[in-house]
């Protein structure tokens, strides 16, 4: 029994303990949140910009308030934190109306014109769109070149595209190839499925099927159903295969390795 005693005392004692230190947290916490607010109300932007960002996700012990959100990121953006315009776009686009539209792109565009590169693609982008009465290719290239030149990885891909095609302006195919194989390597499927046509094609490059096989692949991780149709081609004709299954890494690998055996086994 005293053995017992002992032990009820000492989870008594650890419950006490662990007690008093989640409230010495949650005192600090609230004290850090008071100076948080503050230094917002005193003008700090990158103050201004978190409170934005904690009542848009309900962090920190604040609750998921979408007009307090908007509110600390509109006095950020007035002050000219081209990250709180962005993200005040984002939150005037949760609702689709022509007053929200003006918002949204009005914000945007001031977040590229401050040089923010997911601005600049998105501003980008909404020139581009078809359908846009302001649609302006011309200015859509430039806006993804700008993005692009800070490695931007999706405005690398979109603008490699348009220089392809001569969207906006003349053609440039090895130019183009060159953005699009760094959108690629970053990661871009739009970017890896060009490629895979591109060399699977010999479009102004000398034809490579190892390398449209290691594109394709590459695309068709990302769930591209149209690199996964051309990659089942290319398993089924046996179209640079071999090498390009020696290009692909790590698990890519060992799947390209896999289905090239089944497909061996399906011919017979």
């Amino acid at each position: 029994m005293g053995f017992l005693r002992r032990q009820v005392k000492i989870v008594l004692l650890l419950g006490l303990f662990f007690g008093l230190l989640a409230g010495v947290a949650q005192a600090e916490s609230g004290s850090a949140m008071r100076g948080l607010i503050q230094r917002a109300d005193e003008g700090a932007l990158h103050a201004q910009r978190l409170l934005g960002d904690l009542y848009r996700t309900g962090s920190a012990g604040l609750q998921l308030d979408v007009d307090e959100a908007k509110r600390w990121y509109q006095r950020a953006a007035e002050q000219g934190d081209a990250g709180a315009m962005f993200s005040l776009a984002k939150l005037y686009s949760r609702k689709q109306s022509a007053v929200h539209e003006i918002e949204v792109q009005k914000w945007i565009q001031r977040a590229a014109e401050q040089g923010l590169p997911r601005a600049q693609y998105a501003w980008g982008r909404w020139l581009a769109r078809k359908g846009n009465p302001y649609r302006d290719l011309t200015l859509a290239r430039r806006w993804l070149l700008a993005a692009a030149r800070q490695a931007w990885v999706p405005a690398e891909a979109e603008f490699g595209l348009m220089q392809y095609r001569g969207e906006g302006g003349g053609t440039n195919p090895q130019g183009a190839i060159q953005w699009l194989d760094l959108a690629a390597r970053g990661g871009d499927g739009k970017a890896q499925y060009a490629l895979g046509l591109i060399y699977l094609n010999g479009q102004d490059v000398s034809p490579r099927p190892e390398l449209s096989f290691l594109w394709f692949s590459r695309a068709a991780e990302q769930g591209l159903v149209e690199a996964q149709y051309y990659l089942g081609r290319a398993y089924y004709r046996g179209e640079g295969v071999e090498t390009g299954c020696r290009l692909t890494s790590g698990s890519a690998w060992r799947r390209s390795r896999l289905m090239m055996t089944r497909v061996r086994l399906l011919r017979g």
